[in-house]
């Protein structure tokens, strides 16, 4: 009797060693079959990506206001220029008849003026002595007005045939460089439907800008002053700095696209950026330095099946209301995360409830709901008053299943000779 109780321990022991070693084989098992990432920090930068053209701050189109053949050109490409310099000489000589005949009939006015003037002078004293009637007096003084009036005309006729006369003469408006030239001497332009175009000036290339075209979906990030950094396929190699200026109200469509124009002022101190070189931007909308952060992947990972009850840490939700439809997309909203008393804090302003899961000693999943700051595609933030801390492993997936062994190549070759019987038998 005293035997069988010792056999009957001996066997118990057996049995609790060995349902402790298969526990502990599937704990590793189930630990090793999850991919984990401790809770770590580190910077993120939050980017939003654009493209767009540089341009001059300001470019001015110098035009021709008369017509004419030109007689000269006096700048061209990529000449430096000030404001005043002479540009281009239309040929005078029509301009200058048209000033010699308006100088000639404004004399005749003036001298028909004096006439007028004199003969009214007289009839003042005639009309005294009652020597002229009252009809003959207003008949001269309406004379003298006329001709008065016909002298500032002559001078308006004048004074506009001089200023077409000096528009033969084309000046820079500004200080700045050539960047086109659309005439050559002997060219006629003709200004009586609209101004034609001689010149395109840019004004201070070391200020220049560039018109990006951001998506509605990001331009709610942007702001005026944030940082931008940006290339050109001219130095793939180097980067530029530059700051947003503002972002311009009016939406752009494209192919059922909404954009719009951020505005972003840049330094041109060294001369490399050149009018019309392709940008593309990347624009600083929020940075952190420093903070709990985990991989995006961790936020995609779900459970399934059994997975998924062993990972809940929350109680079972109540059963939905009367009438209550579900979300179209079939995505509810996650809880926020919930406090060692069972209360669930308010998430703090822009911050996202996301559900990760913490990978457990014994190799099962704890669901856990933790509130996110920004994210730069890679990483995340997790924002403090959660339950997550630094060091917590955090599951971003399944391990791959190890690849089968690779059949040998003849093994499936039915015509392959197999042991010394050569090919198989019919």
């Amino acid at each position: 009797m005293k035997k069988f109780a010792v056999l009957a321990v001996l066997l118990a022991i057996a049995a609790a060693g060995a349902w402790f070693f298969r526990a502990r084989h599937a704990s590793s098992a189930a630990r090793e079959s999850y991919a984990a990432t401790p809770l770590s920090r580190g910077d993120i930068v939050q980017t939003v990506t654009a493209s767009g053209a540089l341009s001059a701050r300001q470019s001015v189109d110098v035009g021709s206001e008369v017509s004419g053949r030109i007689v000269s050109v006096l700048a061209d490409y990529n000449d430096t220029v000030t404001n005043g310099q002479l540009l281009v000489v239309i040929d005078p000589e029509s301009f200058e008849r048209a000033v010699e005949q308006a100088t000639a009939e404004l004399e005749s006015a003036e001298a028909t003026a004096a006439l007028q003037d004199a003969n009214f002078r007289r009839a003042q004293e005639l009309i005294a002595d009652s020597l002229v009637s009252r009809a003959d007096y207003d008949e001269v003084e309406a004379s003298l007005k006329q001709a008065r009036a016909a002298v500032r005309m002559k001078k308006a006729v004048l004074a506009k045939a001089q200023v077409d006369l000096s528009k033969t003469l084309v000046r820079s408006p500004i200080d700045g460089v050539v960047l086109s030239r659309a005439v050559d001497e002997g060219q006629t332009v003709n200004a009586s439907m609209s101004t034609p175009n001689l010149f395109t000036l840019a004004k201070a290339l070391t200020r220049m800008s560039i018109e990006a075209d951001v998506s509605e979906a990001d331009v709610g990030g942007l702001a005026q002053g944030e940082e931008v950094d940006f290339s050109v396929d001219a130095y793939p190699e180097r980067t530029f700095s530059g700051e947003v200026s503002s972002v311009r109200l009016e939406p752009k469509t494209n192919a059922g696209v909404v954009t719009y124009t951020a505005v972003i002022d840049v330094d041109n101190a060294s001369g490399l950026l050149l009018p019309g070189m392709t940008a593309n931007a990347s624009i600083v909308t929020a940075a952190r330095t420093n903070v709990l952060r985990v991989p995006n992947a961790a936020l995609r990972f779900r459970p399934t099946g059994g997975e998924a009850a062993a990972a809940s840490s929350f109680p079972p939700p109540a059963a939905p209301p009367a009438g209550f439809v579900p979300p179209a997309d079939g995505h509810f909203p996650a809880p926020p995360p919930q406090a060692e008393d069972g209360t669930r804090p308010p998430p703090p302003d822009g911050a996202a409830v996301k559900t990760l899961y913490v990978l457990l000693e014994d190799g099962t999943l704890k669901r856990t709901d933790a509130f996110c700051g920004i994210t730069d595609g890679a990483w995340t933030e997790i924002l403090p008053g959660g339950p997550l801390s630094e060091g917590d492993p955090i599951v971003t997936g399944r391990k791959s299943a190890a690849p089968a062994p690779a059949k040998s190549a003849g093994s499936s070759n039915p015509l392959a000779p197999r042991g010394p019987g050569g090919p198989p038998p019919r």
